[in-house]
């Protein structure tokens, strides 16, 4: 509950202390760090453990906000004087920000066809984040599934590291499309085999093109929505964007267990056509789900790069650049 609050304060912070050239390798940055809990917290974590029992761990997460809350105070300054901030001093009420803010994501046509889109990733998505362990657990140990998990997560870091070092990308649009085909046609093949080698790659890969889509999809919204504004905007953006993935999460387990995973039993619909290619068995109907994911997320790929709406975003992120 406490992140919701804090999420949108952050994001718009990012717009307070940079200048538009350098939100690319902000957000690039921004999930190196997000992307790290899953490569190096681990690591360090199962380091810890040879030495201190649960409740040191505990204590050591705990004391790890003192660097978040010393962070903030550090930067608060340049937030406070920072020449986008605009001071507002009348007293703000919340029905009224909030239906300021909705107001005004709706009154931005392109912004609002970006946030259905994204809502239809992230429900795409979703399937991979609540089915995937039970897909490799058909037919593999949960050591397997923990390091297939760490060495896929090995992609999003190396990516995020690349935009932070070195992105400096004026046509976001064009990122966000070519990344999202990459990020379908990879997540399709997490669906095609039960080859633990063949899942790893096409799971580095997949999470390899995640930061390129969330820091395209980051930087043209940044661009297109008043600093005055932004927090509020922000909550709405995750709002939206993340319905996608909460529909994914109430239905995913249903739709493997009572739909998909019976039509690849022995004696299933699909056994004798698309089981002789991706299996049949316990599992593999997820694996189906997740091919059929990677399709449609393909194809909204191809519809992002053809909406005329999304191009003005678009062009209006590059004339902004190109005025500073």
């Amino acid at each position: 509950m406490f992140v919701a609050v804090q999420n949108p304060a952050y994001k718009a912070s990012v717009t307070d202390l940079l200048d538009p050239e350098s939100y690319s390798k902000a957000s690039g940055l921004m999930q190196l760090a997000e992307s790290s809990r899953y490569f190096i917290a681990p690591i360090i974590a199962g380091f810890l453990l040879g030495f201190w029992d649960i409740k040191n761990i505990l204590i050591v997460d705990i004391l790890t906000f003192l660097v978040a809350i010393g962070a903030v105070f550090w930067i608060k300054k340049d937030l406070n004087t920072g020449k986008h901030v605009e001071n507002d001093k009348n007293k703000q009420n919340f029905r009224s920000d909030l239906t300021e803010g909705f107001r005004y994501t709706f009154s931005l046509k392109g912004l609002l066809w970006l946030l259905c889109i994204t809502a239809l990733i992230t429900f795409f998505v979703g399937f991979l984040q609540s089915l995937f362990g039970p897909m490799v657990l058909a037919f593999a140990d949960s050591k397997t599934l923990g390091i297939t998990l760490t060495l896929m997560a090995t992609g999003m870091l190396v990516s995020s590291f690349l935009i932070g070092a070195f992105s400096k990308i004026k046509n976001q649009l064009s990122i966000l499309s070519i990344s999202l085909a990459v990020a379908g046609l990879f997540y399709a093949l997490l669906g095609f085999s039960t080859s633990i080698l063949f899942i790893t790659v096409s799971g580095f890969l997949f999470f390899f093109a995640l930061p390129f889509i969330n820091t395209s999809l980051d930087v043209i919204i940044r661009n297109n929505v008043e600093n005055s504004i932004q927090g509020r905007v922000w909550s709405i953006v995750s709002l939206i964007s993340q319905f996608g993935m909460v529909l994914a999460f109430c239905i995913s387990g249903l739709l493997a267990d009572i739909v998909f995973n019976p039509l690849f039993e022995t004696e299933g619909f699909f056994s004798s056509t698309v089981g002789q290619i991706i299996g049949t068995g316990q599992g593999r109907g997820i694996g189906f789900m997740f091919l059929l994911s990677g399709i449609f997320i393909l194809i909204l790929a191809v519809i992002i790069s053809r909406l005329t709406v999304l191009k003005e975003l678009d062009l209006t992120l590059r004339e902004e650049i190109k005025i500073d």
